[in-house]
């Protein structure tokens, strides 16, 4: 029981000095160099903004309409969904805490958010055996779907 007691109380120390305040960071103000926003009643927009410290952001986007076939579900049907898709595509830039550029372009659209840029992780490449049997693949459906 006693030790039960040094045990609370120690934890209890623990958990207050680590939910101390830490040290406030003090940065200096950044100021906004150029700011341009422009929207639209069609949906379409553009917007850009470059700071003191070096950030640029370019954004721009724009309403398109989506037409979604899916064939097989039955012979001779195809469900036909139409709708509209927001696309946004833009980029941005700024210097890492470590000093190396960091910039990154980006798509979005109904296939889904593509980012580029030098800082982002690649893959490794298909193992060769493996990219034969992704290439066979297309054959293999196509066959299957004539029996």
């Amino acid at each position: 029981s006693c030790l039960c007691v040094f045990q609370f109380a120690l934890s209890t120390v623990t958990v207050l000095s680590l939910g101390a305040p830490q040290e406030p960071v003090h940065t200096t103000p950044v100021q906004i160099i150029s700011q341009n926003a422009v929207v639209n009643a069609d949906g379409s927009f553009n917007y850009s903004f470059e700071t003191s410290n070096g950030i640029k952001v370019e954004e721009s986007g724009f309403v398109k309409p989506v037409i979604d076939v899916r064939s097989g579900l039955g012979e001779g049907t195809t469900d036909e969904n139409t709708g509209d898709s927001q696309v946004i595509q833009g980029s941005f830039s700024y210097t890492a805490p470590d000093g190396s550029p960091i910039s990154l372009k980006y798509i979005a659209d109904e296939t889904g958010f593509h980012p580029e840029g030098a800082h982002l992780p690649t893959p490794p490449p298909i193992p060769g055996p493996i990219q034969k049997s992704l290439s066979l693949l297309p054959e293999t459906s196509s066959e299957h779907a004539s029996t």
